[in-house]
């Protein structure tokens, strides 16, 4: 049956027209994904950087629209690894339905107001889809649930296999996911850290066979530039964008409003899809006046001072990794910001698979690891920050900064920091 007139098309300022199809337009016209639309891509960001207004909801159908693109390249360049059109569509839901499970202002949900016992988006995600689905009545049977939540959130030995890195790759973080979101988030800031086009890690992502007999994504060794220009954006929007001082401070304004909101959660008073950024904006507005009109007349945090701490410090890996930052004392916060090329320690580089010869035959294309000829060292880097959270114009402010600057002195100086 002939399904073309059922596709509808929708334009993308970074990907051009994208398809719709049906499996995918009855996920994206329900209450849960629609939410996505008051969700930011980037949080406070916007409070500091205007234009950074995106959603998670662009950001979701274009990750789907990649993971499409990726799979059906693979598909036509690699005829014998027998691709069937439902895998595909598995894969495109994947990368649609990933970010179902974030919480209002994303990423400052998860890090500073849930606790350590709860789910990670990831898997909160993958509880929002099985309750669509029932409730819905999706097209997503039992088993194909469970291929959608390793889609997204790899286990075991999930994670070395190709199928399982399109969307989440837990071996090289190199996935269509981040492909988007730094290209996303570079556009709406103005091309902030953006190094180039990375149309040719979609194109050319081929399923290689590695050295330990795995079947895994692997990338011509030509783009090797190309893949660590992605790692070296995505250091430099988290610098520049996502842990800007300023941005931080309005973070910190928005914690109260956002545990008032978590505790609600906790007690059953409000829904887990019910919960946005306009949601938390009305806790602050009620109930969290003071925060919000200190907002309102950029009364914020000041920063009292930062320091990169340097790996040669004995503490490095060990007390300032492991303390459970951020730490309030009175009016007085210390925060610790992890800067990387991925969100790990190591250097995603080092476990990017390469390829020489692309062909099409049933022989498996052989993959290899690549020594990095940029950054071989500098890819992550650790700050410690301090700030006077009392703010500039009340009657104490000239005090509690003195105060701020000689507790921050002090505490650089027991963790040995210049």
């Amino acid at each position: 049956m002939d399904t073309s007139s059922k596709i509808k098309k929708i334009f993308c300022p970074i990907h051009g027209f994208i398809e719709i199809r049906p499996h995918i337009l009855e996920i994206v016209d329900t209450y849960e994904f629609q939410r996505l639309r008051n969700l930011k891509q980037l949080g406070a960001a916007h409070y500091v950087f205007p234009s950074a207004t995106h959603t998670r909801f662009s950001h979701s159908i274009a990750v789907g629209h990649l993971a499409r693109k990726m799979i059906e390249s693979i598909k036509k360049v690699q005829p014998y690894l027998d691709i069937k059109e439902r895998m595909i569509e598995l894969v495109e839901i994947g990368g649609l339905i990933h970010d179902l499970g974030h919480g209002p202002f994303s990423h400052l949900w998860d890090h500073y107001v849930i606790s350590k016992e709860d789910k990670e988006h990831e898997e909160r995600s993958c509880d929002i889809l099985k309750d669509m689905i029932s409730k819905y009545n999706l097209h997503i049977s039992d088993d194909e649930y469970k291929i959608i939540c390793q889609i997204i959130n790899p286990s075991g030995e999930f994670k070395y296999h190709w199928y399982y890195q399109i969307v989440a790759n837990k071996r090289c973080q190199l996935d269509v996911d981040k492909i988007d979101y730094i290209q996303r988030d570079s556009f709406y800031l103005g091309n902030v850290g953006l190094n180039g086009n990375f149309d040719r890690l979609i194109t050319e992502a081929r399923v290689v066979l590695t050295n330990d007999g795995h079947l895994e994504l692997g990338w011509h060794h030509r783009l090797n530039y190309e893949i660590f220009s992605l790692f070296s954006t995505r250091f430099k929007l988290h610098k520049l964008v996502y842990t800007h001082h300023a941005v931080k401070s309005h973070e910190y304004l928005l914690l109260d409003a956002l545990k008032r909101a978590y505790d609600k959660l906790k007690k059953n008073e409000i829904k887990f899809t019910d919960l946005t950024d306009c949601v938390a904006c009305d806790q602050i507005e009620s109930a969290m006046m003071k925060n919000h009109m200190r907002m309102i007349r950029r009364d914020l945090p000041s920063l009292v001072g930062e320091a990169v701490v340097a790996k040669s410090n004995p503490k490095y890996h060990t007390t300032i990794k492991t303390t459970p930052f951020p730490i309030r004392i009175v009016n007085i916060l210390i925060d610790k910001i992890d800067i990387g090329f991925s969100s790990g320690d190591g250097n995603p580089m080092d476990q990017v698979f390469y390829y020489k010869t692309d062909r099409t035959e049933k022989d498996a294309i052989e993959g290899y690891f690549m020594e990095p000829t940029w950054c071989k060292t500098e890819f992550h880097e650790r700050i410690l920050r301090c700030y006077d959270l009392i703010g500039k114009k009340t009657p104490d402010a000239e005090v509690n900064k003195t105060d701020a600057g000689a507790f921050w002195e002090t505490y650089k100086k027991e963790l040995n920091i210049k």
